[in-house]
């Protein structure tokens, strides 16, 4: 491929990335909005961690 090919392809691509990361970040606003976490979920519950500190 001659290099204006090249550099194309690169802008192109460098272009669908950055529409990637923005649908991506919208995506996580609309999802914490509704109440969603996101992670993993913790190993024990509030009860079991005031039952170890409580004794």
């Amino acid at each position: 491929m001659a290099p204006p090919g090249k550099l194309m392809l690169a802008v192109v691509g460098k272009m669908d990335c950055g529409l990637l990361v923005e649908r991506i970040q919208v995506g996580h606003i609309q999802v914490k909005a509704r109440g969603k976490t996101f992670g993993r979920p913790p190993k024990t519950t509030v009860a079991r961690c005031q039952a170890m500190i409580h004794g």
